[in-house]
């Protein structure tokens, strides 16, 4: 998948009011250069969302950044 049909599936698993937050937010994780970079941006999304929305922060997304 590219990264807009992605980051479009995992913004469809949070909730309207928190839309604007996340898109920043993935956005810094899909615009680092580095691997080891986007991997601890992605870790710490990941884990900074994982109570709030699980489905979202699942680990199943995780390939996709590999891939950036």
């Amino acid at each position: 998948r590219c990264t807009v049909h992605f980051q479009r599936n995992f913004l469809a698993k949070v909730s309207q009011k928190e839309t604007e937050v996340m898109t920043a937010n993935l956005k810094v994780v899909a615009q680092a250069t580095r691997r080891e970079t986007t991997e601890g941006l992605a870790q710490g999304f990941a884990d900074q969302y994982r109570d709030w929305y699980p489905k979202a922060a699942r680990g199943a997304w995780r390939p996709v950044w590999t891939r950036l």
